[in-house]
């Protein structure tokens, strides 16, 4: 995760709406920092690449893919949050 400050996670939280991408449902206290496009594949800890999840959303391996899966519904994908798992 990424050293980040209060009021910047806060500010990633918010533009979330308080919302885990990857699920759907509300971040609680239990939030990891994501890159959006991975460090080794030239992502940056900028808060352009970053987003906030949950621990275990943003640990499943079965939810990590390096290529967009049509109709898949997670944050990277950029369709709608999986609801369901």
């Amino acid at each position: 995760m990424p050293n980040l400050s209060p009021q910047a996670l806060r500010r990633i939280v918010d533009r979330q709406d308080g919302l885990c991408p990857r699920c759907g449902q509300p971040l609680g206290d239990d939030v990891h920092v994501a890159t959006i496009r991975p460090i080794g594949k030239a992502g940056t800890v900028d808060a352009g690449n970053l987003v906030a999840t949950h621990r275990l959303c943003n640990i499943e391996p079965d939810l990590a893919h390096t290529s967009p899966v049509p109709g898949c519904g997670c944050w990277f994908c950029g369709a709608v949050p999986l609801t369901s798992r």
